[in-house]
């Protein structure tokens, strides 16, 4: 069995809340005390006119003490009710380790849609080829959540890991360049934003597809597959077009005739992919038997998963706030009833 460390990030030492609406409750208080008030008032005038005595400064004294003791009694109450109302929104703060056993697999598909991918080197397009071997992929996996992030200029979480396979197949057909509006090519933005879309502290082990034919004007995917390595994930890069590759306008809005051959870059594709570590390879889409590569890599990645990830987590602090109320409201009883006993 391994031990595999991983690190979920986040910042637990700031107070979070689970459930912040209950904190609400906590403004009951204040009509509470309100009317307390004026209870109080009522109570007070009727005790002059029944503690008296012949030294009337010792009845006076008496009933300041009384009233006293009816404060605290209340203010052990609004706090132990303030206290409960912390307690059920359940707060967390600092930090723990915790160890899952990693079971099964779940998958990200990131596919570039750069102008790049519409080229026709592989039929019909680089772009459709990707979107009918990734929904072939899925169809070969039914119980294995998949998710599906976009990358261009930019990259955006198109679809959350899921097992709705009409869902992905429906986005996989609609793929486009007009889908994101900024320029470019940054195949290494939608690696990282794979990495984030993986349920935190998931028990799966990790795998990201991504289709592309290399062909970055942000050089990024370096820097992805190094954060995949660190992450303890899985890359797994297919290949999108051909060696020779095609001409496309480099400035397609304007009257520049100037054209850039686009060719599959195999070479840097393979060293991002050797870089990810963790059994990532690099393999062409159009190679005989390369979709059962892919499907085996996460497959093999769910059987390798009888593992232990540690990942920190954020502590709940709802007994210690329990706690301090029973306190309170024991406290508040003991107070309320001594000053009645002295009455």
């Amino acid at each position: 069995m391994d031990h595999c460390p991983r690190h979920v990030g986040g910042n637990y030492m700031m107070p979070t809340f689970t459930h912040p609406y209950f904190l609400l409750l906590a403004l009951a208080s204040v009509p509470a005390g309100v009317f307390y008030f004026f209870r109080m008032r009522r109570v007070s005038d009727r005790l002059r006119s029944f503690m008296t005595s012949a030294d009337s400064s010792k009845g006076e004294l008496r009933r300041r003490t009384l009233e006293r003791s009816l404060v605290i009694r209340f203010v052990c109450f609004a706090f132990a009710w303030v206290l409960l109302s912390f307690a059920a929104a359940n707060p967390r703060w600092g930090t723990r380790l915790v160890s899952t056993r990693q079971e099964g697999s779940s998958a990200i598909f990131v596919i570039d849609i750069s102008r790049s991918m519409t080229l026709g080197d592989v039929a019909p397009s680089r772009l459709s080829f990707a979107s009918r071997y990734a929904s072939l992929l899925v169809d070969r996996m039914p119980k294995t959540p998949c998710g599906v992030v976009l990358a261009k200029g930019d990259a955006i979480l198109a679809m959350p890991v899921t097992v709705d396979r009409r869902a992905l197949g429906d986005l996989f057909a609609s793929l486009s360049p007009a889908l994101l509006t900024a320029p470019g090519s940054a195949p290494g933005k939608g690696v990282v934003v794979a990495l984030r879309a993986f349920p935190e502290n998931s028990s799966q082990a990790r795998t990201i597809v991504l289709f592309t034919d290399g062909d970055e004007t942000d050089p990024s995917l370096d820097a992805a597959s190094r954060a995949v390595r660190s992450a303890g994930a899985t890359l797994v890069i297919v290949g999108c077009g051909s060696v020779n590759g095609a001409g496309i306008r480099s400035y397609p809005n304007s009257d520049n005739p100037a054209v850039h051959q686009s060719r599959l870059q195999e070479d840097s594709l393979a060293k991002a992919a050797e870089a990810a570590g963790n059994g990532s390879f690099y393999v062409s889409g159009s190679e005989t038997g390369s979709a059962l590569r892919v499907l085996e890599a996460v497959q093999s990645s769910a059987a390798a998963g009888a593992r232990l990830v540690y990942s920190s987590e954020a502590v709940p602090r709802n007994a210690e706030f329990l706690f301090a109320a029973l306190i309170l409201f024991c406290a508040g009883l003991v107070i309320g009833g001594i000053a009645w006993q002295r009455k």
